[in-house]
């Protein structure tokens, strides 16, 4: 049997979601894309100004893992930005510079672009290419990022694109398709016409696609975990049956298989994450026996032609305590400050898990004696009328003051005392 390289493995990142939703039950079919009804999103609180994340397991046809971003480009704003042009750019040649998905939405929040949430986007070539370095990309149809052409139209593509009044469509385009207006543009192959999913193959991988509704108001943005047994794929069709389900009339399928990975910007902790479980290494655990999967799988995330993500201002830390020693019987305050709110904010501070009393309008806890008992864990929950976030735990090491006996303690007020007489002498 063959086992999975350890380079294969660069490190442990579990998948995380805001939230995480009950199985949905599609019933006995032969495809996945047989599926009825429509997602509720209403019963899905915000994670974002503007921003739901959901999460859906099926075990019908097959098991799979399906993760959709819900984007209403009407929240204020909100924007949606791709992968720039690379150094010494040539359309056609050396068009962006290969990232994670991951390193895409963190860049751009160091460039105060507050990037929630990104998925990979465009096909790119050349593939093969090592899966984890950065190297140049040529990509595979109409790109488009902050209004600049990143890649131009090719033949026989579709795109998702975002206006500058801030609509969205899925067209045809092609390198005479007028730009102009245009401030983003994704491209693949399109796989859900006027609610009804092209037909395809039955090849299974990974997947990523893009979405509108009818009005053009909301996007949506779809992965679905495969080559493992967790979760084994989607066909195409099967892409463009979820993203009917989700809410979208007209879509396409993006760069899939190893490519395919959302990732989500943990707001309070200052952290992104991994939203789904991407095989970017390129290994199929569907190769392998269930336990060696079970015991050896890690995400691994490639590095993609192109990336797109969705900014907003939100809920999110400018301050925040973290671990700290303190002497008993000192004091200290531990306080938070925040950015972005929308409205009211309030505060509930944890230790160990626990809610502590006290002023919800009041951003700071003071410990005032510091005793023992007050060593733990502290995590402070802050709301908007938004969203709810939490800090990153604060450790809170408390060192005793050392026990004085009473007869040395006499002693040394003696010597103390000697001491200042003889300075006053002096």
């Amino acid at each position: 049997m063959r086992i999975p390289s350890e380079r294969f493995r660069p490190f442990r990142q579990p998948a995380a979601v805001p939230a995480m939703l009950a199985v949905l039950c599609l019933g006995i079919s032969a495809v996945a894309w047989s599926q009825s009804g429509s997602y509720d999103w209403s019963a899905q609180p915000a994670a974002y100004p503007g921003v739901k994340i959901a999460r859906v397991r099926v075990e019908t046809p097959r098991p799979m893992d399906i993760f959709c971003a819900r984007v209403d480009l009407a929240a204020p704003g909100l924007r949606m930005v791709g992968s720039r042009r690379a150094p010494d750019w040539e359309a056609d040649v050396r068009e962006t510079i290969r990232e994670t998905t991951r390193n895409f939405l963190v860049r751009r929040r160091q460039e105060s672009i507050p990037v929630v949430v990104a998925v990979n986007g465009n096909f790119f070539s050349p593939w093969p290419a090592p899966w984890n370095e950065e190297t140049p990309a040529d990509l595979t149809g109409l790109a488009v990022t902050d209004g600049e052409v990143i890649s131009p139209g090719r033949a026989g593509m579709y795109s998702l694109v975002v206006y500058g009044d801030g609509t969205a469509a899925v067209l045809a385009t092609g390198p005479s398709t007028p730009v102009d207006n245009i401030e983003l543009a994704v491209s693949g192959y399109r796989c859900l016409n006027a609610g009804a999913p092209d037909t395809s193959g039955p090849e299974l991988h990974p997947r990523t696609g893009a979405g509108v509704s009818q009005d053009g108001a909301i996007v949506y943005l779809l992965v679905i975990d495969g080559r493992r047994h967790a979760s084994q794929g989607a066909t195409i069709q099967e892409v463009g049956a979820w993203l009917k389900h989700f809410g979208a009339w007209n879509g396409i399928n993006l760069d899939g298989g190893g490519s395919t990975t959302m990732v989500r910007w943990v707001a309070g902790s200052h952290v992104a994450e991994l939203v789904n479980s991407p095989v970017g290494s390129g290994v199929n655990w569907l190769e392998f026996p269930p336990i060696v999967e079970q015991t050896t799988y890690e995400p691994t995330e490639r590095c993609n032609g192109n990336n797109i993500g969705v900014a907003v201002p939100h809920l999110d830390t400018q301050l925040a305590p973290g671990d700290i020693t303190l002497d008993e019987y000192a004091c200290h305050t531990l306080e938070v400050s925040v950015t972005g709110a929308t409205g009211p904010v309030t505060y509930t501070w944890f230790k160990d898990g626990q809610p502590l009393p006290g002023d919800p309008a009041q951003p700071a806890l003071e410990l005032c004696p510091v005793t023992a008992d007050l060593a733990g864990v502290y995590v402070c929950e802050i709301s908007d009328s938004v969203m709810t976030i939490r800090t990153a735990p604060a450790r809170i090491s408390v060192t005793p003051r050392l026990p004085v006996d009473p007869a040395c303690g006499l002693a040394a007020l003696v010597l103390i005392a000697a001491m200042g007489a003889r300075r006053i002498r002096r």
